[in-house]
């Protein structure tokens, strides 16, 4: 993959990581404990396919990309 393009995919998946995550706690803080249950499992497996197949691998061929907070694990 192209230097910028990493650069570039690198960003979107944090950013799309972070809104997620946002969601996550928007839905958790309205919505009934089942409804949050079920919601929280559908965004989690869209952010594993996001990190296990986009970014990881972005990132294995381009370490420099890695996001401090996630080097050392």
């Amino acid at each position: 993959m192209k230097a910028e393009t990493a650069v570039r995919l690198s960003e979107l998946g944090l950013r799309v990581v972070a809104d997620f995550n946002e969601m996550t706690r928007e839905i958790q803080s309205v919505e009934p404990e089942d409804e949050f249950v079920r919601l929280r499992k559908a965004i989690g497996n869209a952010l594993g396919a996001l990190y296990f197949e986009v970014l990881e691998p972005t990132w294995q061929e381009h370490p420099t990309l890695i996001p401090d907070d996630l080097r050392n694990r």
